[in-house]
C-alpha cells in the first residue's frame, strides 16, 4: 500500500463504525488515537458519540481539538428485487455514507480526504456482487478501506455465511479500495491472492487497563470463589460463546476445585440460541442451585472494570463454537498475563499455540474441558504440557503499541 505517510503533511481521515459497543468502541477509541498521534485530523462516526468523548476526556483530551465526532447508524436498506439485492442494497449503504462524510467535511475547515476506513467492514461488502464493485467508486469517491471481521469462506467450508463472506471479494476489487486489514493473520496471504488487494494483518488490539476502583463484579466472584480456582467465561452469553460446554462441565468430574463464572449480557435472543437442556442448566444456575456456577447476566460496561474480572480469574475460557477468527478475549489473555483455554481448528488455537498462552480442544466437548483446566490451573503442569508463555512477543504482535505502525503501514 503505497501513498503519502501520514507524518508527512496534515490530512484528513474518518473511521466508521454502525456499532459502539464491546470491541467496537475499545476500536473506534484506539484506532482514532493512533491516527491523531500521528498528525490527523479525525472524522468518526458511530451511532453514540458522546461515548467515545468520555473516553478521549479520560484518557488523551490533548487530542480533542483534532477528533470530529458524528453521530451514524447503518441506514436500512431494501432492494426493490431480490435479484438486485447484491447491487442495490450495498451501493444504497455506500451512498448514505458518502453524503454524510460530504454533509460533515463541508461544515469544517477539514483538508482531502486520504482514507475512509471502516472498522467493521463485513456489513459493507459481504453479499455484494462484482456490478456493485464496478459500480462503487461512482457513488463514493474516497479511498477506502476496512477491518474484515470474518472472511468466514477462508476458514469454513460450506454454509450460508460462508457464500455471503465469498461474494464479499468481489467488492474488495472496486477500484478505490486500497486494500483491506484482517485480525485473522492466518488467512492474509489466500485473501489477497484472492483479490489482487494488499492485505494487511492487524493487532486485535484491547483496551489494556485495569480499574485500581473497587468492583462489584470482582467481590461477587470472589465472595463466590472461596478460595477455589476461577474460570471465566466473559462477554455476550450467547450459544456460540460455547456456554453449554462450559455448563456441562461445571456438572462434572473434576469440577469440585473451581467457580465457573459467566459474565456478560444475557438477552432474549441469547437465551433462545439455547437447547432446552441448556436453557434448564443456565436457568438453575441463575436461581442460585449450584455452588460452583456464578451467573452475572450484566453487561461490564467500563473495559477497566472488565480487565479487573479478567485478572480475578485463573483461566479464561474462550472455547466458542463455529467462530473461526480473533476474538478480543485471546488478547486479553496476552497482554494480562492470563492462561486461556480456547477452540481447535480456528485462528485462536494458531496464536494460542503460536505464543504458548494456553490448550485448545474440540467445540462442544464438555468432556475436554475439565482435564484441560486442570493443566491451565497448575503452574507445573502448564510448564509442561504448554511451556513458557511469550506475553513480550505477543504484545508486541497484537497489544495497542503494535496500532499505530499498523495505520502507518496501510497508508
Amino acid at each position: 500500500m503505497t501513498s503519502q505517510g501520514l507524518n508527512e503533511g496534515a490530512g484528513t481521515a474518518v473511521l466508521v463504525d454502525g456499532f459502539d459497543n464491546g470491541h467496537h468502541l475499545t476500536h473506534l477509541c484506539n484506532y482514532a488515537r493512533a491516527l491523531l498521534q500521528q498528525g490527523y485530523e479525525v472524522y468518526e462516526f458511530l451511532p453514540d458519540p458522546s461515548r467515545v468523548l468520555s473516553w478521549f476526556e479520560t484518557h488523551c483530551p490533548e487530542h480533542l481539538s483534532r477528533l470530529h465526532l458524528f453521530a451514524y447508524s447503518h441506514p436500512q436498506v431494501c432492494s426493490p428485487s431480490w435479484r438486485l439485492k447484491g447491487i442495490v442494497e450495498p451501493l444504497m449503504l455506500w451512498r448514505e455514507l458518502a453524503k454524510r462524510i460530504r454533509v460533515a467535511l463541508s461544515d469544517s475547515s477539514a483538508g482531502p480526504v486520504k482514507l475512509v476506513y471502516l472498522l467493521w467492514l463485513d456489513d459493507y461488502i459481504v453479499g455484494a456482487s462484482r456490478w456493485a464493485a464496478w459500480a462503487l467508486p461512482r457513488v463514493f469517491p474516497y479511498r477506502w478501506s476496512g477491518l474484515f471481521f470474518h472472511p468466514w469462506h477462508l476458514r469454513i467450508p460450506g454454509g450460508e455465511s460462508r457464500w455471503a463472506s465469498l461474494a464479499s471479494e468481489a467488492m474488495l476489487q472496486a477500484r478505490n479500495c486500497v486494500g483491506v486489514t484482517v485480525l485473522d493473520h492466518g488467512i492474509r496471504d489466500q485473501l489477497a491472492r484472492n483479490t489482487g488487494r494488499p492485505v494487511l494483518g492487524f493487532p486485535d488490539e484491547t483496551d489494556e487497563v485495569v480499574s485500581s476502583q473497587p468492583s462489584a463484579f470482582v467481590a461477587q466472584i470472589r465472595a463466590r470463589a472461596k478460595g477455589r480456582k476461577i474460570v471465566g467465561l466473559l462477554g455476550h452469553l450467547g450459544k456460540r460463546k460455547g456456554v453449554s460446554a462450559l455448563l456441562q462441565a461445571a456438572r462434572s468430574e473434576g469440577s469440585e476445585n473451581w467457580l465457573y463464572v459467566f459474565a456478560g449480557e444475557l438477552s432474549g435472543d441469547q437465551r433462545s440460541s439455547f437447547d432446552a437442556d441448556t436453557l434448564s442448566l443456565l436457568d438453575d444456575a441463575l436461581a442460585g442451585q449450584f455452588d460452583n456456577i456464578l451467573v452475572i447476566p450484566e453487561r461490564i460496561e467500563h473495559e477497566a472494570e472488565f480487565n479487573a474480572v479478567v485478572m480475578v480469574c485463573d483461566v479464561l475460557y474462550a472455547a466458542y463454537e463455529m467462530f473461526a477468527h480473533s476474538s478480543g478475549i485471546v488478547t486479553k489473555a496476552g497482554v494480562l498475563e492470563k492462561p486461556v483455554l480456547v477452540s481447535r481448528g480456528y485462528y485462536m488455537q494458531e496464536v494460542v499455540e503460536q505464543y504458548r498462552l494456553g490448550l485448545a480442544i474440540e467445540a462442544g466437548h464438555a468432556a475436554q474441558v475439565n482435564p484441560a483446566l486442570a493443566i491451565l490451573g497448575d503452574a507445573d503442569a502448564f510448564m509442561r504440557s504448554v511451556g513458557t508463555p511469550d506475553y513480550e512477543s505477543f504484545r508486541a504482535a497484537h497489544g495497542v503499541k503494535a496500532l499505530g505502525p499498523a495505520l502507518a503501514r496501510l497508508l
